[in-house]
């Protein structure tokens, strides 16, 4: 029953964040959160997930973020996730907008230390033995996948760029005759 009050107030801030995006934009997007347990905060407009937490996130791009406890902060007007912190071993998995060649990019990455997310400078942050795995859809025919690892990946939403530190990387393509 606990579950289910927390699923439903989960949803309940999602539908409510998607309501006012819609209303306020042409271009939305939609975050839904799930988890064991909540606890919101009201002096510090902070909900704190904990127990199979998960971020479903739809639009353009589309993405989910798993972890065993999240912290979120909403914006002012509580219609964006302002801040989303992760603790613990994080997984993070994105499939970006379409480029101006139609191609989209499959992103599969996750780090020990949990991860961050900040709406502000549009970038995921992943931390403590990151490693996150790259591929075309469709399919290109030079490159099969990148695999990147290290210290701390992260993901500028708004240059598209990817940074490593203390970094691999390795490439799999197909050898020519």
């Amino acid at each position: 029953m606990k579950k289910r009050v927390m699923l439903l107030l989960a949803l309940a801030i999602g539908l409510a964040v998607t309501v006012a995006l819609a209303q306020a934009t042409k271009r939305t997007q939609t975050a839904v959160i799930t988890a064991d347990d909540l606890v919101y905060d009201w002096d510090t407009d902070i909900f704190e997930f904990t127990g199979n937490c998960r971020v479903q996130i739809s639009g353009p791009d589309e993405a989910t973020m798993t972890a065993p406890k999240m912290i979120v902060e909403l914006n002012e007007k509580a219609d964006r996730v302002k801040i989303l912190r992760t603790v613990g071993k994080t997984h993070f998995s994105v499939l970006t907008a379409p480029n101006n060649k139609g191609q989209r990019r499959r992103i599969e990455a996750s780090s020990n230390n949990g991860a961050t997310y900040n709406e502000t400078t549009q970038k995921v942050v992943l931390s403590g033995g990151a490693v996150a795995d790259m591929t075309m859809v469709p399919p290109d025919e030079r490159v099969h996948a990148v695999h990147f690892k290290g210290e701390r990946i992260t993901a500028d939403l708004n240059t598209k760029q990817i940074k490593v530190s203390q970094a691999h990387m390795e490439v799999t393509g197909d050898v020519e005759q």
